[in-house]
């Protein structure tokens, strides 16, 4: 995840091994030209032989596919290696900081609301059927969900970690251990298993067990 890299040119090498993954034919002048700069400059920034402005910031991370937050915090981190006097980089770590906090608040929101709906666990078991299809609409069809809960689901599951994109398809990661905060009285966790147990058997794609495995951080 974006927020657990603390270089903004991980997040560069990172993106690009995600589309050279995809693509064996992929390179490096390619994801220069998705970017809009020159091959050469992408070079010598993945090599650390030169940085980047913070203009120069801002308009590569708005052809990166980044939502807003996660475009400010390249741009942040961008600006805490390479502003130009040191008050400005420190200003810089500093809303760094904020960042990681917004991004815990955001897990776990997110856990709770994996806990607390059965469909979480049926995406997971979805994902792992041969002829499954990451499009909401099916997901959501299979599923007996609206395609707007469908879609939030599986972006909660990327962002904790228990799916991951492989261009676009959506691919088990293996895990499935939600670590949840210490404010999660068990009832919430009781009931989870409650509301899997009132589902209708043919809601159940597979015949694994679907269950949640919590750990206290």
């Amino acid at each position: 995840m974006i927020f657990e890299m603390t270089d903004y040119r991980d997040i560069l090498h990172a993106e690009l091994k995600k589309r050279c993954d995809a693509n064996a034919s992929y390179s490096l002048r390619a994801f220069a030209g998705k970017l809009k700069i020159p091959a050469s400059t992408l070079s010598e920034v993945l090599n650390r032989k030169a940085g980047l402005s913070l203009a120069k910031a801002k308009f590569i991370s708005a052809n990166l596919n980044l939502s807003d937050i996660e475009q400010d915090y390249f741009v942040t981190l961008v600006e805490s290696f390479h502003a130009r006097s040191k008050r400005d980089r420190e200003l810089a770590k500093i809303r760094l900081l904020k960042f990681q906090n917004t991004r815990s608040k955001k897990l776990d929101v997110d856990t709770w609301k994996v806990i607390g709906n059965w469909y979480h666990a049926g995406i997971l078991e979805l994902s792992k059927v041969q002829n499954f299809q990451s499009e909401p609409r099916w997901i959501a069809k299979a599923l007996g969900i609206s395609p707007k809960e469908a879609r939030q689901a599986c972006d909660r599951l990327v962002r904790l970690g228990i799916l991951r994109l492989d261009g676009k398809n959506l691919k088990p990661t293996g895990l499935w251990l939600l670590k949840s905060p210490e404010e999660i009285p068990s009832d919430i966790i009781k009931q989870f298993h409650v509301t899997l147990l009132k589902k209708p058997r043919k809601e159940f794609i597979s015949k694994r067990s679907i269950g949640v495995t919590t750990a206290r951080c």
